[in-house]
C-alpha cells in the first residue's frame, strides 16, 4: 500500500489518485538536488533512461541542471532588482530607480510608487492622505474646507489681519505683505491655470498649508514643488481641488 510521506507529491510515479492523493506546491528551492530531481521525474520510465549515479547520462544531466539552475538565479536576481519588496533589493538598486523617478526616497517610499499607498480602504479621509504626506516626509498638512466654505482669499485676507492685529507681535517671524496661492486640480505643472467654479463650489475643495495653522505655509521646496503636485493628484479624490500655500 502506498504510504504518503513528506516527499510525497501528485506528480510520484507510485502516488495513486483518490482521496487520499497528497497535494504540494512545486518546491520553491532552486538547488541542484531540487533541480536534479524534477528532471528525473520527466524522463521516461524505460530501463533505457535510467540514470546511475556517476553515468554519462547523469554528468550529462547535472551539466544540463547547472546551466538552467543559472538561468534561473539570473532571473530571480533581475526580478528582486525591480521592486523594493524583497531583502535582495539593495542600495544600487535604489540609487537606480531613485535616478529613474528624480527622487530621493527611501524603500518604503519608493515602494509606494509602484503600489497604490497602503492598499487602505479608506483612500478618501483626510488621514489616509495626510499619512501619505507624512510618508514622504513633506512639511505640509491638510485642512478641510468645512461648511461654511471659504475662498483662499478669505484665508489670506484673515491671515494679513492677524498679522496687523494688536495682539500679534512684529519681528523677523513674521510674514508681512500679500501672499498667493497655487491650485492642485489636473496637472503636475506649477504654473496650472484652473478655474474652480466661484464660491458655489467651493464644498470639493481643501487646503495645504503649514504643520501648525492653516495661516502658516507649507515649506516645500522650489525644486520638490512638480513631484508634490504629482503626489497629491495620485492620491486625492479626482473631484477635489486643492489650494496650497507655500513659502
Amino acid at each position: 500500500m502506498y504510504k504518503v510521506t513528506e516527499k510525497s507529491t501528485v506528480h510520484g510515479y507510485k502516488t495513486p489518485h483518490g482521496y487520499k492523493t497528497p497535494h504540494k506546491w512545486p518546491s520553491k528551492g532552486t538547488d541542484k538536488e531540487n533541480l536534479t530531481n524534477l528532471n528525473k521525474s520527466l524522463y521516461p520510465t524505460g530501463r533505457v533512461w535510467a540514470m546511475k549515479e556517476g553515468s554519462i547520462f547523469d554528468l550529462l544531466n547535472d551539466v544540463l541542471n547547472k546551466s538552467i539552475l543559472s538561468s534561473t538565479t539570473i532571473a530571480n536576481s533581475f526580478l528582486d532588482s525591480q521592486i523594493p519588496d524583497n531583502k535582495n533589493f539593495d542600495e544600487k538598486d535604489l540609487e537606480l530607480w531613485n535616478y529613474r523617478f528624480a527622487l530621493d526616497a527611501s524603500k518604503e517610499v519608493l515602494l509606494n510608487r509602484f503600489q497604490y499607498y497602503k492598499r487602505n480602504t479608506s483612500k478618501q479621509s483626510i488621514y489616509y492622505l495626510q499619512s501619505i504626506i507624512d510618508l514622504y516626509g513633506y512639511n505640509a498638512k491638510i485642512y478641510e474646507n468645512k461648511f461654511p466654505y471659504i475662498s483662499p482669499d478669505i484665508i489670506l485676507g484673515q491671515k494679513e489681519s492677524n498679522q496687523h492685529s494688536e495682539n500679534i507681535q512684529h519681528g523677523e517671524n513674521i510674514q508681512h505683505g500679500s501672499s498667493n496661492y497655487m491650485v492642485i486640480a489636473n496637472e503636475s505643472n506649477v504654473n496650472e491655470s484652473y478655474t474652480y467654479g466661484g464660491n458655489d463650489k467651493l464644498w470639493s475643495t481643501f487646503f495645504i498649508a503649514g504643520k501648525n495653522s492653516i495661516y502658516d505655509p507649507a515649506k516645500i521646496d522650489s525644486s520638490e514643488l512638480e513631484n508634490f503636485r504629482k503626489l497629491i493628484l495620485k492620491i486625492k479624490p479626482a473631484h477635489l481641488t486643492a489650494f496650497l500655500f507655500n513659502s
